[in-house]
């Protein structure tokens, strides 16, 4: 045997159980550390809201925390309106809200959050955590769905194989933050302002999970219009990037589910 073969050879064998190692301990660190998770919520197809709730409501509504009516502009956008039903509009807004509660829900988006709009007392907004999808679209199963950290797996199975492709090609992880918005306003995106994670996950956390009774109670119209606002952003190890030139909102829609379950709604 040549000597640069006798070389090559005891290189693979040193590095070999070197790498099986890391594998392995990096699965042991994976496994201990728990996917963040959704809170267990109660659907209700129709939104309620205990006494308690409406008080703590209210002490969120004395500091102005809403939906803005001039949010940053999103990855892309889509008008709802025609999903909406004629009998919609001789009901509540209670009603408007139970139609696109049930919708996520077979669209398996259980946590959701409502919030008023800041210009319009008539009009709430839905806003949805933050979702990991894949590339065409379609959301990953299980806590992959919901989980916030990046990882080099991009959401597939943890084998040695994965694990040596993720050392050197780094995969970029897809996440979308979904606004469903009810006005009679027009909601004007600002252009100028991209956008961050943080704001769209702080929309998510400023709301409550029941629509405000005082929102609830109010008489769906004919000015009423409702759209949905896709922000769409790609991490990697260390960086977050807002997605200007993400898939049509229409594609967001289909892939997810949602489409299909407002038809059916």
């Amino acid at each position: 045997m040549q000597k640069n073969e006798k070389s090559s050879f005891w290189l693979v064998g040193m590095l070999l159980p070197l790498l099986v190692f890391v594998f392995l301990v990096s699965g042991c660190a994976k496994n201990s550390v728990p996917i963040e998770s959704s809170e267990p919520i109660v659907a209700a197809a129709e939104p309620t809201m205990t006494e308690n709730a409406s008080s703590s409501w209210h002490s969120v509504s004395e500091d102005k925390i809403g939906f803005p009516c001039n949010p940053p502009e999103p990855s892309t956008e889509a008008d709802l309106t025609p999903y909406l039903r004629p009998s919609d509009y001789a009901g509540s807004l209670r009603g408007v809200a139970g139609f696109f509660s049930r919708a996520m829900d077979a669209a398996g988006y259980i946590d959701r959050r409502f919030l008023p709009l800041e210009c319009d007392s008539s009009g709430f907004a839905i806003v949805a955590r933050l979702e990991r999808f894949k590339a065409d679209g379609t959301p990953f199963e299980g806590d992959v769905r919901w989980a916030q950290e990046w990882d080099p797996f991009n959401g597939g199975e943890y084998t040695l194989e994965n694990f040596l492709r993720g050392l050197f090609t780094e995969a970029p992880g897809y996440y979308r933050v979904l606004a469903f918005v009810v006005s009679t306003e027009d909601i004007f995106t600002e252009q100028d302002i991209e956008p961050a994670e943080t704001q769209c996950s702080q929309w998510f956390k400023d709301g409550t999970v029941f629509l405000p009774r005082e929102i609830a109670d109010q008489s769906m119209t004919p000015k009423h219009r409702a759209q949905v606002l896709v922000y769409q952003f790609t991490k990697t190890s260390n960086k977050v990037f807002f997605e200007t030139n993400s898939l049509p909102a229409k594609t967001h829609l289909e892939r997810s589910g949602l489409a299909q379950a407002f038809k059916e709604k």
